[in-house]
C-alpha cells in the first residue's frame, strides 16, 4: 500500500517515530518521499494558517510513498533500543526486521498501517 501524509494512519504513524525520536534526543532527518511530503505539507499549513486535515491543495501534489526513510549518525544500537522501547511504550505499535537498515513499523488503531523504515547511515566527514 502506498500513502501520504493526507492519510491520517501514515501520518499519526509518522508522528509516533518523531516524538519518540525527540524524547530519546536521537538527531535524524526524514528525508526521501515522506520528507518532501512533510515539507510542502508544513509550508501549505503555514501559509493557510491550518493543519494537514484541513489543508487545500495538498492532494494534489503529495506523491505516494510506501515508506520513511530516516538519516542519521545514530549507532544501530540506538535504533534497537530506540524500537524496542517504542514497542514496550506503545502498544498498538510492532516493528519487524526486514532487511539490514530497515524495519517494517506496523501499527494498530481504526485501520493498521504497515510502513517501512529505511535507516540511512550518515557520516560526518571530519577535515
Amino acid at each position: 500500500m502506498h500513502y501520504t501524509l493526507m492519510d491520517r494512519e501514515y501520518y499519526d504513524t509518522l508522528k509516533i517515530l518523531t516524538e519518540e525520536f525527540d524524547r530519546k534526543g536521537i538527531q535524524y532527518a526524514l528525508v526521501g518521499g515522506a520528507g518532501i511530503q512533510a515539507r510542502i505539507a508544513d509550508f501549505f499549513c503555514k501559509n493557510q494558517k491550518t493543519d494537514i486535515s484541513n489543508t487545500i491543495g495538498l492532494e494534489s501534489l503529495l506523491r505516494e510513498t510506501k515508506d520513511f526513510d530516516i538519516t542519521t549518525n545514530s549507532p544501530e544500537e540506538v535504533f534497537v533500543n530506540y524500537f524496542n522501547e517504542l514497542q514496550a511504550i506503545n502498544p498498538n505499535v510492532s516493528v519487524f526486521p526486514e532487511r539490514l537498515r530497515s524495519k517494517r513499523i506496523k501499527v494498530s488503531g481504526k485501520e493498521e498501517i504497515s510502513v517501512l523504515i529505511i535507516r540511512q547511515v550518515h557520516k560526518i566527514l571530519q577535515a
